[in-house]
């Protein structure tokens, strides 16, 4: 079991590519903002496709690096609660 946090920002639909290769044990978490809040309809179908649990997270505030200090926030939460969970980070 893995999860994977998506700047989406920064990698866009080239982020998601390889999602269908997770399982239901996986997760995947997007964090997009106004400066990327478009997606295509395939990268759609790879999301609705794919058997990892998927959430997203629309950054509302608009400092230069916010999308990035949301993301590893969040980071943090997550590996206090669960330590041994294995993170990938997936940005440019």
């Amino acid at each position: 079991m893995a999860t994977y946090l998506i700047d989406y920002e920064n990698v866009k639909s080239e982020g998601i590519k390889g999602i269908a290769q997770l399982s239901e044990e996986d997760r995947v978490v997007i964090f997009y903002s106004h400066n990327a809040d478009t997606i295509t309809f395939e990268a759609m179908d790879m999301i609705f496709n794919s058997k990892a649990q998927v959430s997203k997270y629309k950054i509302l505030c608009g400092g230069k690096n916010a999308l990035d200090f949301q993301l590893v926030s969040y980071l943090g939460y997550m590996i206090r609660e669960a330590p041994e969970e294995n993170y990938c980070i997936i940005s440019n």
